[in-house]
């Protein structure tokens, strides 16, 4: 579990930089949702670019590969002369934000019913996550293997990899 969060924090933090290079008038919940979100993001490209590469994936590797993404995020947005790519209007809640919230928490109580060792986990993410993790790498061969073909092969491998980047955190 502490690997987990660790994994959370690192992307957090990577994704600070991304968010403020992209939104600078990003603040707090707001913020700080982002810089998951493009951290996860980033947490992805750091593990796909290293299977492209041929590197094997370390906590070492992959770690060094995000701190060099939110490097080139900060630098990028220091030399950045626009204020920001998105709109900098700040807007206050509307009472209809409220029903979707509340939409949004249904949503998640019904996705979540189900234990984390249910068919879904175990076939789809679980499996990628695994074979990738053994692997070093994204086995491709596995990819295009009729092992894979049960498994949503229409899947992206995010959440695969933001697996693998936890259990790399966790020692293997």
């Amino acid at each position: 579990m502490a690997a987990v969060l660790v994994a959370i924090a690192i992307m957090t933090v990577v994704g600070l930089p991304l968010t403020i290079a992209l939104d600078r008038s990003a603040r707090g919940p707001l913020l700080l949702g982002l810089a998951f979100l493009y951290g996860s993001a980033a947490a992805f490209f750091a593990l796909l670019l290293l299977s492209v590469l041929h590197i094997e994936w370390t906590s070492t590797t992959t770690t060094g590969m995000l701190m060099i993404i939110a490097i080139a995020a900060a630098v990028a947005s220091r030399r950045s002369t626009q204020h920001s790519v998105l709109s900098t209007q700040h807007c206050r809640p509307h009472p209809l934000d409220a029903a979707t919230l509340l939409i949004a928490v249904g949503y998640t109580a019904y996705a979540t019913i189900a234990n984390l060792w249910e068919w879904d986990f175990w076939a789809i993410w679980g499996l990628k996550a695994r074979v990738f993790l053994e692997h070093g790498g994204i086995d491709w061969r596995f990819l295009g293997s009729r092992w894979n073909d049960f498994a949503h092969p229409d899947y992206p491998l995010l959440v695969p990899l933001n697996f693998d980047y936890a259990a790399l955190l966790a020692g293997g």
